[in-house]
């Protein structure tokens, strides 16, 4: 299970200064890298309030009563004030302005709204798209579902989190120049690997005969690795284009560094 860490003074700073500059709470969240409840006790202990507690603010009824008066529907108003459309009905509702019997007029879904959704909704999510459309954020979702687009926002955040905290090995290994790390950087580069997933770095590999095994064990330790080495014991067969024949290769062992921070690193600055 992931490991609970401490709220920063750098994040709380960080989520008072984003929501003085107009920014919601989802929108915070996913700056941060904490979870929306979390950025709300943080505003609550400071005492301020994000975009979407603005619009249900009983100071701002006289607001929207007048924005009502000049003839704009829910979801304009909602817009204006960063919400969804349904906290403008609940709050005209409850100042008797509405009809509680009267049927809420459904969202219209057209291609433009579709084109956001494609293009915002995997880096954003529901909630600020929702809130640009004065619609439910449960709306969106199921449009987004039924298209098969997904939301890899806390997907995202969540990996980041476990990549910087991966102890398997030194994460800032090449990021200075030592001996050892001219060294291993060579050998990649010779012998080694940097294998992807979906066409990212996601680690290195090392591979090398039996006879060399001390070598390999050296590298491990040089980069702090405590990732298990694995071995072949009956090689691998490959086929000689000198004379045309198949050649079984000699048993081998190796060991693999999976990190997708070292392996990024690696590529961008060798």
């Amino acid at each position: 299970m992931p490991r609970w860490e401490p709220i920063t003074d750098e994040q709380k700073a960080m989520v008072v200064r984003l929501c003085s500059e107009g920014l919601q709470a989802h929108a915070i969240a996913v700056r941060v890298g904490l979870c929306v409840t979390t950025c709300f006790q943080i505003l609550r202990a400071a005492g301020l309030k994000t975009k979407n507690a603005q619009g249900r603010d009983p100071s701002r009824l006289e607001e929207i009563k007048a924005r009502v008066a000049t003839g704009k529907n829910l979801s304009e108003i909602a817009r204006e004030f960063g919400v969804a459309r349904c906290t403008i009905h609940s709050r005209l509702l409850k100042a008797g302005l509405l009809d509680p019997k009267a049927y809420a007029p459904r969202f219209r879904f057209t291609n433009i709204h579709l084109a956001e959704l494609r293009e915002r909704y995997p880096v954003e999510g529901a909630i600020p798209i929702a809130s640009r459309w004065g619609c439910e954020p449960k709306v969106v979702n199921r449009k987004a579902e039924k298209y098969g687009i997904h939301c890899t926002v806390m997907a995202k955040i969540n990996g980041a989190k476990a990549a910087a905290n991966n102890t398997s090995a030194q994460l800032d290994f090449f990021d200075k120049w030592t001996p050892e790390m001219a060294y291993i950087l060579g050998y990649i580069w010779a012998d080694g690997c940097v294998y992807t997933e979906l066409g990212n770095p996601a680690g290195l590999s090392f591979r090398c005969v039996d006879t060399d095994e001390a070598l390999l064990r050296d590298i491990a330790r040089a980069m702090s690795c405590t990732n298990s080495f694995y071995r072949y014991q009956n090689g691998q067969r490959s086929f000689n284009s000198a004379n045309g024949k198949w050649v079984q290769g000699k048993p081998s062992i190796g060991f693999r560094v999976h990190s997708t921070v070292i392996a990024g690193r690696l590529v961008k600055n060798h």
